[in-house]
């Protein structure tokens, strides 16, 4: 299957303030998941940012807010896959998109239940899986193998943007290299 950008929409799935220190990757994930935002807004791709139980969790952090533009809301939710919540169903449902692409934390539980429920709805359910994490690296571990038996396809973001990108030799390319190198 190839992943077009016409077809996907990009889901930022709980990146906050006071979920983020406790990555067991944190400084890795952060830098990972910068590069390929900043891929996806360069190639327009649309975007969805959701924070888990924010008065408990904090608001994005500011990296990720900060790139995402502060006139890009976020949906609120505390329920762990962000399907669950309706108005965030709605808005996946109006972009018309038959992929959805996930980064976002914890890989073993918002962003696992997510996917599935994706799956579930018939989308084609991509991971970027440097761009995600868990506080136990076995729970990402064990994640990603469930993710793969559910029928959920793993990339990485260097892989996905220059998927999305499909050709060399223009000025988008010229400044994809800026971002991924």
């Amino acid at each position: 299957m190839r992943i077009l950008p016409e077809d996907s929409l990009v889901m930022v799935v709980d990146y906050q303030e006071r979920l983020m220190p406790a990555m067991a990757n944190q400084e890795a994930l952060l830098a990972q998941a910068t590069r390929w935002l900043l891929g996806v807004k360069l190639l327009g791709i649309p975007t969805i940012l959701t924070q888990q139980n924010t008065k408990g969790l904090g608001m994005s952090v500011e990296a990720i807010r900060s790139l995402l533009g502060s006139e890009k809301p976020y949906f609120e939710k505390i329920a762990f896959s962000a399907l669950a919540d309706e108005a965030i169903l709605r808005e996946v449902e109006s972009q018309g998109r038959g992929t959805l692409v996930l980064g976002g934390i914890e890989a073993h539980v918002c962003v696992l239940q997510t996917a599935i429920d994706a799956k579930a709805l018939g989308y084609e359910v991509v991971v970027v899986s440097d761009c995600i994490d868990s506080r136990n690296p076995r729970d990402k571990e064990i994640a990603l193998r469930r993710m793969e038996q559910e029928g959920i396809w793993l990339t990485t973001s260097e892989s996905i943007l220059l998927e999305w990108l499909q050709r060399a030799g223009d000025d988008r390319f010229r400044e994809m290299l800026k971002i991924i190198k």
